[in-house]
């Protein structure tokens, strides 16, 4: 935005609008602009990345939240836990 902002001045004070009168303003407006898109761009990757392991472990809390709903109903029941019952890690039976 300051890139634009000199350009504007410099065309201002100098009276032509000659592409060598801009040119470092707006040089100076597409570094600015190049750094902030690879902040963003990088910003972007690690927020998926965070989202990622954030839905892994919201599933593997599902996933133990219904083990101890299914143990506490066996208990609560007082049935005997099936002899072939045995949770897995993965949340497959």
């Amino acid at each position: 935005m300051l890139g634009i902002i000199r350009a504007f001045q410099d065309i201002a004070l100098k009276g032509n609008s000659t592409p060598a009168v801009v040119a470092a303003g707006v040089s100076e407006a597409l570094i600015t602009t190049a750094a902030g898109l690879f902040v963003a761009v990088i910003a972007v990757i690690f927020f998926k990345l965070l989202q990622d392991a954030i839905k892994a472990y919201n599933q593997e809390m599902i996933v133990a939240a219904n083990q101890l709903a299914e143990m506490l109903h066996f208990h609560n029941t007082g049935a005997a836990i099936p002899t072939d019952y045995a949770p897995s890690a993965t949340g497959s039976q």
